[in-house]
């Protein structure tokens, strides 16, 4: 039983590195670059404004466990807002109140993903200010991913990763001595 906690707590750590990596300092991505997968570019839209299909929660979990290249989960689940980031891609599924997250590397080969919840709008984050702490913001979006704050001995970025309603991704940064927010940025999902 412990040796599986172990394996959880590792996994959820390389899904925290390979985000932060993704999501560092001012994202420089090219934006949708659905060109290559469904014949449009979508530079300045939401996932909200792309998206065709909402899928249920089994579906989302289907997609998630695929586990395969891009050509090949795109032949089953249309792939409608992908971001190219760096030297890797993000693919994102809407669903009712989640969102879907898949990373691939730059041969379109399957990292790994995770589905987020949805409940909170852009402009409900302006509630979060320069300076409040790390426990407040878990308590205004406790669906953020604050993997930080569960993981001891490995040297984490100090951030949250918040997915809202209205189609953003927000990442809150923490001094690393008093986890107050340092930085707030926004991006689409």
């Amino acid at each position: 039983m412990k040796r599986n906690k172990i394996y959880i707590v590792i996994g959820l750590l390389i899904l925290c590195l390979v985000i932060s990596y993704c999501m560092n300092i001012s994202l420089y991505y090219k934006g949708c670059i659905t060109s290559h997968i469904a014949g449009k570019n979508n530079n300045s839209k939401s996932i909200m404004e792309v998206s065709t299909v909402s899928y249920n929660d089994v579906v989302l979990e289907e997609i998630l466990a695929c586990n395969e290249s891009m050509s090949s989960v795109n032949k089953r689940y249309p792939m409608e807002c992908v971001r190219h980031i760096y030297d890797s891609y993000r693919v994102s599924y809407l669903g009712q109140d989640k969102v879907l997250t898949l990373f691939y590397d730059e041969d379109g080969n399957f990292i790994l993903g995770r589905i987020y919840r949805q409940n909170k709008f852009k402009d409900d984050f302006k509630k979060i200010h320069f300076g409040m702490k790390c426990e407040d913001v878990k308590a205004f979006d406790n669906d953020g991913c604050f993997l930080f704050l569960y993981v001891d001995g490995i040297n984490l970025p100090k951030e949250s990763i918040h997915y809202t309603k209205d189609g953003y991704i927000i990442t809150i940064r923490y001094d690393k001595r008093f986890l107050r927010v340092i930085d707030i940025e926004m991006e689409l999902i």
